[in-house]
C-alpha cells in the first residue's frame, strides 16, 4: 500500500512539475509575443510617422496636373520653422561648450539632443529637413571624380579665379566710394531665450532674444567671467534694439564662408533699378509667348484693364528652350535653337510695342535646370557615378551644373542678346543645384573640379554675371526658394541670402504659401493663411538686407493659383493675392509678380 501511494506521489509530482514547465513555457511564448507585437507595432508606427512626415515635405514637391491648370512646383518644401527655434532653459550658462554646440530638437520624443561641431562645420537649418541635404562642408562637396582631372586641368582654374577675383576688385573700386563691410560683424543667436543685458558690468536683463535672430555686432568687452558683445538687431520690419549677450551664443555668418573665404568679395556692389519704379508682373510662360497676338493683344489688354505694369517672359524656358534664334546656342547648345520660333528683328519689334505701352519687360533666363545642355555636353553635366547616366532628380529632367564656367557663359550670353533686344532686365531662374536627397548624395558627380561650395559657385556665376552685363546698364534679378530668407545655411542648393542680395539688383523670393510644410510659422496650414505666410517668409530678408553693404531690393513673387494638391488648401481668388500685396505693403515692399504656371490671372485692379 505504502508502495502504491509512493507511485502515486511521484507520478503527481511529475505531473505537476510538467505542468510547471508548460505553464511557464506558455508565459514566455506570451511575454515574448506580447514583446515582438510592440516592437513590430512601434515599427509599423515609426514607419508610418516617418512616412506621413515624407509625405508631408514632398507634397509640395510633386507635380499636380488636372484639366484645368498645371502648376510646377519652383521651391523647395519649407522645413517648420518652429522647428529651428528651440529653447534653452540655461541660455545664460557660460559653460564655454555651448560654443561648439547646436541644440536641435528632436520632434520623436520631444529631447533636445547637442550635436557636436567640428571646426569647418555650422549648425545646418537642414538637420529637420529630409529632403533637402547640406553639401558644403569640404569632405560633402568631394564627390567629382578626382582622378579624371590630372595637375595641369586643375592648374587653370586656379589661374582664372585669380583672374575673376582682380575683375571683381577692379569693379568694386571702379564702381563705389563704399568702405568694404565684413561679414565677421554679422551672425546670428545660436541657442533660445538669451538674455540682452544694458550693460555688461551691470548685467541688467533688458529683453530675451529668440533663436536664429540675425544680428550685427557693433563692439566687444572682456569680462572677468565671459566676453560680450553689443548688437543691433530687428524684431520687425521697423524698429531696432541695441543691448549686450554673450559672445558664446552668437555665430557668425563667416562661418559658413570659411572654407572659401579667399575666393569671395563681400564689397559693396553698385546697384542698377529698372525705369519702373514699382512692378507689378505677370509671368508669361514660353508656350503663351510663342503667338505673337497674346502677348500684343490677350495679356497687353489684360494689363491695361487690370494695373499690370510689367512682363516675366520666358527667353530661356525650363527645358532649355529659346524664345528666339541666337548665336549663344549656336555655340554652346544648338538644339536649343530648334524650339525658337521668333528672329532677334521680329522680337524686338513685339518688345518696342509693349513698351511704348507702357510694360516693363523682364526676360526669366532658366539657368541650370538645362536638359537640353545637359544632353549636349553629358560629360559636364550631373551623373551618377555607378552607371554615369544624366542625373534626373525628382522630375526625372536632367540637371546642368552649376560648377560648369561654359553653362555660365552661355547664359550670361544670352542675357546679353535679351538686353540687346530690348529686355528691361535679366531675371535668373533655377540660379542653384537640385534637390538631392540624402540617400543619393554621395552618389552623384556634380563635376566640382575646384572643390568649392555650392553657394561660393552660386556666389561667383551672379557676381560674373553682374561684371558683364555692367556696359548693358541693365538690372539683374535672381529667383530664390522662400525659406532662404529665414534660414542661415545656403539650403543645401547654394542660395544663401547674403552672398545673393549683396550682388544682384533684385532679389525675389518664392513665397507661395502653398509652398511651406504644415507648421511653418506656427501656421497650421499655410497655405490658408497668405497673409501670415508671405509676410514672415519676406521679413527676414527685409530684417538681413539692413546689415549689408549693398543690399539688393526685394521683389517677391506671389501666389496666383490654388494648390488643390494640399490638404487643407483654400481657393486663391481675389481677397488672398491682396492679402499677400498687403503683407508686403506692410513690410514696406510695393512690387511683386504673380506666379501661375497656366498664365490664368484673376482681374482685378493690382495695387
Amino acid at each position: 500500500m505504502k508502495r502504491i501511494n509512493a507511485e502515486k506521489i511521484a507520478k503527481t509530482a511529475i505531473i505537476l512539475f510538467v505542468t510547471s514547465l508548460v505553464i511557464i513555457a506558455l508565459l514566455f511564448s506570451y511575454i515574448a509575443v506580447n514583446i515582438l507585437s510592440e516592437k513590430a507595432f512601434a515599427k509599423k508606427a515609426q514607419i508610418n510617422e516617418n512616412k506621413n512626415q515624407e509625405s508631408k515635405e514632398n507634397l509640395t514637391l510633386n507635380k499636380k496636373e488636372n484639366k484645368f491648370e498645371k502648376e510646377e512646383i519652383r521651391t523647395a518644401t519649407a522645413t517648420t520653422i518652429e522647428q529651428l527655434t528651440v529653447p534653452i532653459d540655461d541660455a545664460n550658462n557660460t559653460n564655454t561648450e555651448a560654443t561648439n554646440t547646436f541644440i536641435k530638437n528632436d520632434n520623436k520624443n520631444n529631447n533636445l539632443i547637442k550635436i557636436e561641431l567640428s571646426e569647418e562645420s555650422s549648425p545646418s537649418t537642414n538637420l529637420n529637413n529630409a529632403n533637402i541635404v547640406n553639401l558644403n562642408s569640404k569632405e560633402d562637396t568631394k564627390v567629382t571624380n578626382v582622378e579624371k582631372n590630372n595637375l595641369n586641368k586643375n592648374e587653370e582654374p586656379k589661374l582664372e579665379e585669380q583672374e575673376t577675383t582682380n575683375k571683381i576688385l577692379s569693379y568694386s573700386e571702379k564702381n563705389n566710394n563704399l568702405t568694404i563691410s565684413s561679414l565677421n560683424q554679422l551672425g546670428f543667436i545660436n541657442a533660445g531665450n538669451v538674455s540682452l543685458f544694458d550693460s555688461p558690468e551691470s548685467k541688467k536683463e533688458i529683453a530675451k532674444i529668440r533663436y536664429g535672430t540675425f544680428v550685427k555686432v557693433l563692439e566687444k568687452y572682456n569680462a572677468t567671467d565671459t566676453t560680450y558683445n553689443r548688437i543691433v538687431y530687428s524684431d520687425d520690419e521697423s524698429s531696432e534694439k541695441q543691448g549686450w549677450v554673450k559672445s558664446i551664443f552668437i555665430t557668425n555668418i563667416s562661418s559658413y564662408i570659411k572654407p572659401s573665404s579667399s575666393n569671395i568679395v563681400f564689397e559693396p556692389i553698385k546697384k542698377i533699378h529698372g525705369r519702373v519704379k514699382n512692378v507689378r508682373g505677370i509671368y508669361i510662360s514660353y508656350s503663351t509667348a510663342t503667338t505673337k497676338s497674346n502677348l500684343l493683344e490677350k495679356y497687353l489688354r489684360f494689363a491695361k484693364r487690370n494695373n499690370i505694369n510689367a512682363f516675366v517672359i520666358d527667353v530661356k524656358g525650363d527645358d532649355g528652350q529659346l524664345l528666339f534664334k541666337s548665336e549663344a546656342a549656336n555655340k554652346h547648345a544648338p538644339a536649343a535653337n530648334n524650339f525658337a520660333v521668333y528672329s532677334k528683328e521680329e522680337l524686338k519689334e513685339i518688345i518696342n510695342t509693349l513698351k511704348a505701352e507702357g510694360i516693363y519687360l523682364i526676360a526669366r533666363i532658366v539657368c541650370f535646370k538645362d536638359p537640353t545642355y545637359a544632353r549636349t555636353h553629358k560629360d559636364k553635366a550631373i551623373i551618377y557615378k555607378d552607371t554615369g547616366e544624366l542625373y534626373t532628380g525628382i522630375y526625372k529632367i536632367p540637371w546642368a551644373s552649376a560648377y560648369d564656367r561654359e553653362l555660365w557663359n552661355y547664359n550670361i550670353e544670352v542675357a546679353k542678346e535679351a538686353a540687346e533686344i530690348g529686355f528691361d532686365e535679366i531675371q535668373y531662374d533655377y540660379v542653384r543645384f537640385p534637390e538631392i536627397s540624402k540617400e543619393l548624395r554621395n552618389k552623384v558627380d556634380l563635376r566640382n573640379q575646384r572643390n568649392e561650395t555650392m553657394f561660393e559657385a552660386i556666389y561667383k556665376f551672379l557676381l560674373k554675371s553682374k561684371i558683364e552685363l555692367s556696359s548693358y546698364n541693365i538690372p539683374l534679378a535672381a529667383d530664390i526658394f522662400g525659406l532662404v530668407p529665414n534660414v542661415v545655411d545656403d539650403l543645401g542648393i547654394g542660395q544663401q541670402w547674403e552672398l545673393i542680395s549683396n550682388v544682384v539688383d533684385y532679389i525675389c523670393p518664392m513665397v507661395y504659401p502653398s509652398h511651406y510644410a504644415n507648421g511653418s510659422f506656427k501656421l497650421p496650414v499655410p497655405d490658408a493663411y497668405p497673409y501670415e505666410t508671405v509676410y514672415n517668409s519676406v521679413l527676414g530678408g527685409v530684417i538681413r538686407n539692413r546689415y549689408l553693404p549693398s543690399p539688393a531690393k526685394i521683389r517677391p513673387w506671389i501666389q496666383a493659383f490654388t494648390a488643390t494638391w494640399v490638404k487643407g488648401h483654400i481657393t486663391y481668388g481675389e481677397s488672398e493675392i491682396r492679402k499677400q500685396i498687403k503683407a508686403l505693403k506692410d513690410l514696406g515692399i510695393n512690387e511683386y509678380m504673380l506666379w501661375n504656371a497656366s498664365n490664368r490671372y484673376i482681374e482685378m485692379n493690382y495695387e
